[in-house]
């Protein structure tokens, strides 16, 4: 009974899917990183392995560093309106949506502003 019970748990913890963090809502406690991290590990995980078949260690975690690089960038942001309108422009018409795509997105719409 108890390693059922330690069977499921551990199984709903790998499968439990981490939640997406609006990059301007990130508080930068430990909680919030551990989430991000979690989060950009699954993507990563997902639109690698199972999207595009390149699912080597070493790809993915290159891929995490610069997703993480890319969301800590775009926690100083300084526009919520536009953050909101790159990240709605990845969710809706990308099929990868990565922390790096929403920055790089922010930025274009910035340039374009000025």
């Amino acid at each position: 009974m108890k390693k059922n019970i330690l069977f499921l748990t551990l199984l709903f913890s790998a499968v439990a899917r981490a939640e997406f963090i609006h990059p301007m809502d990130y508080d930068g406690s430990q909680e919030q990183k551990k989430a991000v991290k979690q989060f950009i590990k699954q993507q990563v995980q997902h639109d690698y392995c199972q999207e595009l078949n390149i699912c080597n260690a070493s790809a993915l975690r290159k891929m995490e560093k610069k997703n993480f690089r890319a969301f800590m960038k775009a926690t100083h942001a300084t526009d919520r309106k536009v953050m909101d309108e790159a990240i709605d422009h990845c969710m809706h018409y990308m099929d990868m949506c990565e922390y790096s795509i929403i920055e790089l997105k922010y930025s274009d719409i910035k340039k374009s502003e000025n």
